[in-house]
């Protein structure tokens, strides 16, 4: 519910990374009440559908660095960005997908549940290449 307040909003996030832990997956998404994506259990989710890359609004997930930097690249570069919920329900419409933080940066999604994803996409790649020059 309180998404932008790290310190007292973490509990669901810790509980889901210890169940993927468990699962031998490489990181797990939260779904609000809504059938929304909302973030991962320690990063921030990303889908591009017809050229456009999509992020949940900062309302329903903790505002990453590299998310940020993501969003300002794709601007600066031409490529379409917007902030929007993503059903779940929805994620066969799109296809990329990938996850961000600050160890990781950007690592491509090839499938998430029964969701399968181009892997790697071109945007996805462009993405990757403008960040590691952004790094440099």
């Amino acid at each position: 519910p309180l998404p932008s307040i790290k310190t007292v909003q973490l509990l669901a996030n810790t509980i889901a990374r210890q169940k993927m832990q468990k699962l031998n997956c490489a990181e797990c998404f939260l779904i609000n009440r809504n059938g929304e994506l909302t973030e991962g259990s320690s990063s921030n989710f990303f889908a591009i559908k017809d050229d456009t890359v999509y992020t949940p609004p900062l309302k329903d997930c903790l505002e990453g660095t590299v998310r940020g930097a993501i969003i300002e690249l794709c601007k600066k570069n031409g490529i379409k960005v917007m902030e929007k919920s993503i059903k779940y329900s929805t994620l066969k419409d799109y296809n990329e997908a990938f996850w961000t933080n600050a160890p990781h940066q950007i690592v491509p999604i090839k499938t998430l549940d029964s969701f399968r994803f181009q892997c790697i996409g071109k945007i996805t790649q462009k993405l990757i290449d403008l960040i590691q020059k952004h790094k440099s």
